[in-house]
């Protein structure tokens, strides 16, 4: 599978959610910014074609998932902050909503070229769900 299949799929997800809508420039290439129902910043998508990743950012309701369990659903494992493979991390948030937990999924060619199709299902109805909830933001991040 190609990343860029991966974004068109993600992008898509957005789009059909009630109320998402997506927003791309010419500098993201074939990533894109989505939006919640209420027009706020939900998440990124950055796709990096010569490095044959994709960064996905998700924005989730404070403390409603933890790192481990994301792991184990979409099993993919933790990394660290600016790691160059395959893997995930929370940056929790202390404050209520509208405020956020940001998870981070990296995705490199060595995971994406063997992603089986009972995984990337996994993956996409879990980016569905984080769209479907997004509307808890109803505030611009600081």
């Amino acid at each position: 599978m190609e990343i860029t299949y991966l974004a068109k799929e993600i992008k898509k997800i957005y789009d059909n959610v009630e109320g998402c809508k997506t927003k791309t420039t010419e500098k993201k290439g074939d990533g894109f910014t989505p939006r919640n129902r209420h027009g706020i910043k939900c998440g990124q998508v950055d796709v990096d074609t010569n490095k044959d990743k994709i960064r996905i950012v998700l924005d989730l309701y404070p403390g409603r998932y933890a790192l481990e369990e994301v792991s184990d659903i979409l099993e993919i494992p933790e990394r660290k902050k600016r790691a160059s493979h395959t893997g995930l991390l929370i940056k929790r948030t202390t404050k209520p909503a509208p405020s956020h937990d940001m998870l981070e999924i990296s995705l490199h060619s060595d995971y994406i070229f063997t992603l089986k199709e009972n995984k990337l299902n996994t993956l996409l109805q879990f980016i569905q769900r984080s769209a479907e909830e997004s509307g808890f933001k109803t505030e611009s991040s600081r």
